[in-house]
C-alpha cells in the first residue's frame, strides 16, 4: 500500500508532531506498507528534513500560518494512494483562521467535489467535544467562529471516514450528527512510539526504569498554555515543601503559540515560584523524553480542562509513571484501569500529590514488545477498507 500523511511531524508544525509521528512509524512497521510519503508543514528550525525510515518521504508542503500554502494539499489527489491519511485537529494549520479554514476544506473539497478514494482523517477534537471557552477561545469573534466550525466538522464527519481517539468524543459527534459515523480507535500508547523509535527500542522487550530512591523526581510536562494552569500545581508543590517533603521539580515543554501574551505569564510563574524548581528545560526534543519519563516518580496534570486525548498522560501510562490529574471524563477513560494514575477534584491536588509523593510505589521493568503489539494492532483501522 503507498500511504500519503498529511499533517504534523517530527521538527514540523506545532500541536500534533508526537501523535503524527506515532501514526507515521507505526504504518512503517506494517508489512502491508509499501511507502509513506509525508506531506507536512516546514520546520520552523529551518532546511530539516530527515527521513528516519527506508519507508518513509518527507515532503516539506506548506508554512504553517500560510493559507494560500495549505492549498498546495490538493496536489496529493493526483497521485495514485491507496490512502491519504489527514492528522488534524481545527487549530493545526495556522493561530488564525483562514490557513484552518482552508486545512479543514481539502480534505472535504476532495471528497464532496474529486471523490478521492482512501481517505482518512484523524480528528483531535471538536466544537462537538471540548469546551473551546475554557481552552482559551473565549471572545466574542471565537463564538462566531466555533459555530461555523461546527458546521464545517458536520460535513467532513459525514463525507469522510473519521477516527478520534476517545471513545466519549465518538459517541458526542454521532449523538450530534445523528448517524453512527465516526470510528474510535484507542490511542493506548501512542504518544510514546517516537521517543522508541528514535532511541531504537522498538525491538527491546523489556526496558529496565531509572529511579532516584533518595529524593523523588516531580515532572511537570506539556505544551503549555493558559488552560494547563501551572499555577495550581506550584502553588500545591509549594505548600507541600513548606510542609518538609523533599523532591526534585522539573518542569519541560514549549509553549502554545496561539496564545501569544501567555508566554511572559509563563515565565513571571516559573520565576515566582523558582526556589522549589530544580530546573526548567523547556522544548524537549522527541529523543529526550525518554530518559525524562524513566527518572520521574510523579507527573502532575493541573489542566483546567481537556484538550482531547492527552499525549502527555499516555507517554506516563506507557512509562508507568505515578500521576496525579484533574478528574475529566476523558482522562477517566485513557487511565481505566490503571492503579498508578490518580483522578481527584480540583480541591485535593495538594492531597494526591502529598500522598503519592509519601508513599512512592516501585518500578522495575516496562513490557515494551507487549505494549507495542497492542498500539499496532488499534492503528491498523486506517488501513481497513
Amino acid at each position: 500500500m503507498r500511504i500519503a500523511y498529511v499533517g504534523d511531524f517530527l521538527d514540523h508544525g506545532r500541536g500534533l508532531n508526537t501523535v503524527g509521528a506515532s501514526i507515521v512509524f507505526l504504518l512503517a512497521l506494517n508489512e502491508e506498507v509499501e511507502s509513506i510519503d509525508v506531506f507536512c508543514p516546514y520546520s520552523d528550525k529551518g532546511s530539516h528534513v530527515k527521513n528516519h525510515h527506508k519507508k518513509i518521504r518527507v515532503i516539506e508542503t506548506y508554512r504553517y500560518g500560510d493559507a494560500l500554502s495549505v492549498l498546495t494539499l490538493f496536489k496529493i489527489r493526483r497521485i495514485n494512494y491507496d490512502r491519504i491519511i489527514f492528522n488534524i485537529l481545527p487549530t493545526g494549520f495556522g493561530s488564525t483562521s483562514l490557513p484552518n479554514l482552508f486545512g479543514l476544506l481539502v480534505p472535504i473539497t476532495m471528497a464532496a467535489i474529486f471523490r478521492t478514494p482512501g481517505l482518512r482523517v484523524v480528528y483531535h477534537n471538536s466544537v462537538y467535544t471540548n469546551n473551546v471557552a475554557l481552552l482559551g477561545y473565549d471572545t466574542f469573534y471565537d463564538r462566531v467562529r466555533s459555530r461555523v466550525l461546527g458546521f464545517i466538522e458536520k460535513a467532513m464527519f459525514k463525507l469522510i471516514d473519521t477516527i478520534v481517539l476517545v471513545e466519549l468524543y465518538k459517541k458526542a459527534i454521532d449523538e450530534r450528527i445523528g448517524l453512527n459515523r465516526v470510528r474510535y480507535s484507542s490511542g493506548r500508547y501512542l504518544e510514546a512510539i517516537p521517543t522508541l523509535f528514535l532511541n531504537d527500542l522498538l525491538d527491546t522487550v523489556e526496558f529496565q526504569n531509572k529511579r532516584n530512591d533518595d529524593v523523588p523526581t516531580v515532572l511537570l510536562h506539556g505544551f503549555w498554555g493558559p488552560q494547563k494552569n501551572l499555577r495550581a500545581a506550584l502553588e500545591a508543590l509549594s505548600k507541600i515543601s513548606d510542609e518538609g517533603l523533599i523532591f526534585n521539580l522539573i518542569i519541560s515543554g514549549g509553549i502554545n503559540k496561539h496564545f501569544p501574551l501567555y508566554e511572559k505569564q509563563f515565565m513571571k510563574i516559573i520565576d515566582e515560584f523558582s526556589d522549589i524548581i530544580g530546573s526548567y528545560l523547556g522544548y524537549i526534543d522527541e529523543k529526550k523524553i525518554l530518559s525524562l519519563y524513566t527518572k520521574s516518580d510523579l507527573l502532575i496534570l493541573p489542566y483546567n480542562t481537556p484538550g482531547g486525548h492527552s499525549g502527555v498522560l499516555e507517554q506516563a501510562i506507557f512509562f508507568e509513571v505515578e500521576t496525579v490529574a484533574i478528574d475529566f471524563a476523558e482522562y477517566r477513560e485513557q487511565a481505566n484501569g490503571l492503579e498508578f494514575v490518580h483522578l481527584c477534584k480540583r480541591d485535593n491536588l495538594q492531597d494526591a500529590i502529598r500522598t503519592v509523593l509519601m508513599y512512592r510505589r516501585n518500578r522495575y521493568r516496562l513490557r515494551i514488545k507487549r505494549k507495542l503489539d497492542e498500539v499496532l494492532d488499534n492503528i491498523d483501522i486506517l488501513l481497513q477498507t
